[in-house]
């Protein structure tokens, strides 16, 4: 069957619009018409339903979604079959933290506070998980902020069982090149501190208002630019943040993993002692505030358009798997 606005998914859920689509999934605004609520609808595209490893790892994404129980961690409602598997997502109303960065302006230190322990905790949720989760892809935009002043850990399309460690092979990478850390890149077995240097490079750029790393085109380079290259300090870049929290961020881009914190719990404790002695309080009306403001001059989307951006709810679209080239996930957004 092929997806259409109109559409009805398990006698339930009306596709609306698509939202977006990457290189193994697209994602739909949908009405449950049970509930007449919004929510969004993540389907592997018609052309790889039949591939066995695109199914195998979308059934995962769901099983994960579906069990990780966490107010940081954007909700899973609902699954199923109809002409292929699909995943009911919750509908968050804000924007991803990409938006903020793409304005190349800081977070203020409450709405970053905000950011960094919400994270935290939903990643310490995930890696505690009764099986345990590797998220393997935190990215700006894969952490979704709220209209309300939260901060959301979205998209397990890349996640795997830390029960299973086990090097990626050579000519296999999946995430963002800009957030993935060295022994990620290198090939090598890596474990929960691999998601900790993503959170570090989100949250380095949301506090530095710009990129870490340049735009260079050529994925090859890219990746030893990044291997060679030393990060630059978080209070070089950004001299406004205070001392304690911006040793915090750079411990999470230490190249060596056993340099970073332990876990997600580690990094929690450290991120608050160091907002104490910095004397930062963390504060989430000023995160909604930075939420509006990235939302309000976007144009409203038109029902059918593909879209990359737009000023309400964020989802993002999994490619399921990303040869060595390293593809750029899609961002789906929605009013």
């Amino acid at each position: 069957m092929m997806d259409r606005p109109g559409a009805i998914l398990g006698r339930r859920y009306k596709l609306e619009y698509c939202l977006g689509a990457g290189a193994m999934a697209r994602v739909w605004c949908a009405t449950d018409l049970h509930t007449q609520e919004r929510v969004a609808i993540k389907r592997v595209l018609e052309t790889v339903r039949d591939r066995a490893d695109t199914t195998e790892r979308f059934f995962d994404e769901i099983r994960v979604t579906r069990t990780v129980d966490h107010p940081h961690v954007a909700a899973g409602l609902d699954h199923g079959l109809d002409g292929g598997p699909f995943l009911v997502l919750e509908w968050v109303d804000g924007v991803d933290a990409h938006a903020l960065v793409s304005r190349n302006e800081r977070v203020s230190l409450g709405a970053g506070a905000v950011i960094a322990l919400d994270l935290a905790d939903a990643l310490s949720a995930v890696h505690a998980h009764r099986t345990g989760v590797l998220h393997r892809d935190i990215a700006p935009g894969n952490v979704l902020l709220s209209r309300d002043g939260r901060a959301l850990l979205s998209d397990f399309g890349l996640s795997r069982w830390l029960a299973c460690p086990r090097a990626q092979p050579a000519h296999i990478v999946v995430g963002k090149l800009g957030y993935l850390a060295p022994e990620v890149l290198r090939g090598r077995v890596h474990g929960v501190r691999a998601d900790l240097y993503g959170l570090g490079a989100t949250l380095w750029e949301l506090l530095a208002g710009r990129r870490l790393w340049g735009h260079e085109t050529d994925p090859a380079a890219r990746a030893r630019a990044w291997l060679r290259s030393p990060r630059t300090p978080l209070a070089e870049a950004a001299p406004e943040v205070p001392g304690h929290l911006a040793a915090v961020v750079d411990r999470c881009l230490a190249m060596d993993p056993a340099a970073r914190p332990a876990n997600a719990r580690a990094l929690r404790d450290a991120l608050e002692r160091a907002l104490t002695r910095d004397r930062i309080t963390p504060c989430r009306d000023e995160l909604a505030c930075a939420v509006w403001a990235a939302t309000k001059d976007l144009p409203s989307p038109q029902p059918t358009a593909r879209i990359r951006r737009s000023r309400a709810a964020y989802v993002t679209v999994s490619a399921l798997a990303v040869p060595s080239a390293i593809r750029p996930r899609a961002i789906a957004a929605a009013v």
